[in-house]
């Protein structure tokens, strides 16, 4: 890993709990929730149309 001049897998994984920064896959959850989320609270009535899917979607997100 580049941004801490360290190929130890172990330090990277350190460094990024210390300094805060998330996993890719983890960012990508936080995303996909908070973006299923929003869009089921919308009304706008073509939305509707995909709100089942967006629900069962929001259900399988596993919580990190």
């Amino acid at each position: 890993m580049k941004i801490f001049k360290t190929n130890s897998k172990d330090i990277v994984i350190e460094c990024k709990i210390y300094f805060g920064f998330p996993d890719v896959d983890e960012l990508i959850t936080q995303r996909k929730r908070a973006f299923l989320a929003a869009f089921n609270a919308n009304d706008n009535s073509i939305y509707v149309t995909f709100v089942n899917t967006s629900l069962i979607a929001l259900s399988t997100i596993t919580v990190i």
